[in-house]
């Protein structure tokens, strides 16, 4: 607010020098400049003195910055209806890109599941590229004992390729909590905005701070991103087109 009290102290300055310098000095001193008064009407009955002329400046000036003030501030609330209605544009693209993409990655996980080699109790695992360890189906890595008894196929999908699609799930649903409570806020800001009641300076640096944290483009998702990176290793999953006999006993 100091910024803005500066601004308007210029402005008022600024207002001020373009005043009809005539009629301020003929109301300030009594005489009749034949048009109604505009600054002193209550100094009907004799020129004023001097102190009752800086009390008038003081007040008129007093009048200007609280005009201006209010403009400033109703400037800005226009700015926010503005920003909350991309905001609620973006958010909603942004929440639609992030169940899409979760959905996607839940079919690709239940593919990986279905080619995956199971435990005797029934767990779907999945053996690393150089055979080191191996993980279960949510993740968690395989005792030496554990490993031992899986007949190893080669053409399983990879520890890393399910670890890194699992990853991703978990990242898309964070997007999907994260921009529905964004959205909660943002709807819950142009309540308060469409109320007709005063706003404070406070509730304005706070709708000002929400819209700070609007989703970001739905474009750079997770999914894109971790697509690309296993196009790039050349690590890429597609469950074999038929069964294999090849299989290996892991040591």
């Amino acid at each position: 607010m100091v910024m803005v009290d500066v601004v308007a102290d210029a402005a008022a300055r600024e207002l001020e020098r373009r005043l009809n310098e005539k009629d301020f000095i003929y109301e300030l001193t009594g005489r009749n400049a034949g048009r109604m008064k505009r600054f002193f009407a209550h100094s009907v009955g004799g020129p004023l003195q001097v102190d009752d002329e800086e009390e008038a400046e003081s007040e008129f000036l007093d009048s200007v910055l609280r005009t201006m003030r209010e403009e400033i501030r109703l400037q800005r609330i226009q700015r926010l209806r503005q920003d909350m209605a991309l905001a609620e544009t973006t958010s909603y693209e942004a929440l639609m890109a992030a169940r899409e993409r979760f959905d996607l990655l839940k079919k690709l996980i239940g593919s990986m599941l279905d080619n995956a080699q199971q435990l005797p109790d029934g767990r779907r695992v999945f053996l690393s590229r150089d055979g080191s360890y191996a993980i279960d189906e949510s993740g968690e890595r395989l005792s030496q004992d554990e490993m031992s008894q899986v007949e190893w196929r080669t053409d399983g999908p990879k520890a890393e390729d399910y670890q890194a699609v699992l990853d991703g799930l978990e990242a898309a649903q964070q997007d999907i909590d994260q921009i529905e409570e964004f959205r909660e806020d943002l709807a819950s800001a142009q309540e308060r905005v469409s109320s007709g009641e005063p706003l404070s300076a406070a509730e304005l640096d706070d709708i000002g701070d929400l819209l700070k944290h609007m989703p970001e483009n739905p474009n750079a998702s997770t999914m894109t991103r971790d697509t690309s990176q296993q196009q790039a290793s050349g690590h890429d999953y597609e469950p074999p087109l038929s069964d294999s006999s090849n299989s290996l006993r892991n040591p």
